[in-house]
């Protein structure tokens, strides 16, 4: 298998790391002309297919998982972004969530007043989307009625795609001339990447591709892109008294206390790297 971003044949050593969630043992590689990450051999796919079926229908241990069930959490991770995206000189108010899960960034969009639509192969989370907050979810991108979308946000998906510059080809189609690409992955050239190593979060059985910025503006650029501003993902709202006082809690945990030294000391040694390990870029086709 070839480098998705550059076609590039040879591959170097990065790292064997085991999937956070399954324990799977992973196999990681790099390309030596962009740079890009990515697991190879891959996984069986049924594996991470699998698991984001369990995930959304909430079962074989994701029933306390928040990430998947606390729904005023996502809603509020939506809505941070979905300002992100009112900073964006959009050309019109349509906006294409690809991957959208259970549906709460097209409903917030929505919402407010977009005409906003999701794509998601997830039949749970379709189910889920429609069950919980009256969102249809169309399954393929070629069901699409609109060609010009003002914006097409990944958010957190690129990084599952077998072959995202096929993909993101395929939804430039669906773009508007003067329109944007918003991206959200993991970042493999953060500091929390660099304080955790083998242990970082991200590493999964279904995360064929890590991005740096770096690797992440290649591929862009081969498509004709040219990269327009980077923002983070963290996600900033008041928080209840209760919601502050579990994360006090939860930072007292000696493993946490470590990681943060661990966070601290690599900033000192590579400042100009980016903290957390969520990155947000936007792209727009080069005039």
């Amino acid at each position: 298998m070839n480098c998705n971003n550059c076609k590039t044949e040879d591959k170097i050593k990065h790292s064997q790391p085991v999937c956070y969630h399954s324990k799977l043992g992973l196999n990681v590689v790099q390309c030596p002309n962009c740079e890009l990450v990515y697991l190879f051999p891959r996984p069986d796919k049924k594996v991470g297919l699998q698991y984001f079926e369990d995930a959304y229908s909430n079962s074989k241990g994701f029933e306390k998982l928040s990430y998947y069930r606390d729904h005023d959490q996502i809603f509020k991770r939506s809505s941070t972004r979905f300002e992100m995206i009112l900073n964006l000189d959009s050309p019109n108010k349509k906006i294409l969530d690809f991957g959208a899960g259970q549906g709460h960034f097209v409903k917030v969009a929505k919402d407010n007043g977009w005409e906003s639509f999701g794509t998601e192969l997830s039949e749970a989370a379709r189910k889920s989307a429609k069950q919980n907050f009256q969102i249809e979810l169309i399954e393929n991108i070629d069901d699409l009625t609109i060609n010009d979308f003002g914006v097409i946000a990944l958010w957190d998906v690129i990084e599952h795609l077998e072959e995202p510059k096929e993909i993101i080809e395929k939804l430039s189609k669906y773009l508007h001339p003067n329109g944007y690409f918003v991206i959200e992955t993991c970042n493999i050239d953060s500091l929390e990447y660099m304080a955790t190593k083998k242990k970082w979060v991200y590493w999964h059985v279904d995360h064929l591709f890590y991005y740096s910025k770096k690797s992440l503006a290649y591929l862009f650029k081969s498509m004709g892109y040219d990269h327009i501003k980077s923002n983070t993902s963290s996600v900033k709202y008041k928080k209840s008294l209760k919601e502050r006082f579990i994360k006090y809690i939860y930072l007292l945990n000696p493993k946490k206390i470590l990681f943060i030294l661990r966070v601290k000391l690599s900033s000192f040694k590579n400042k100009s790297f980016d903290k957390n390990s969520l990155m947000i870029e936007v792209f727009k086709k080069s005039n």
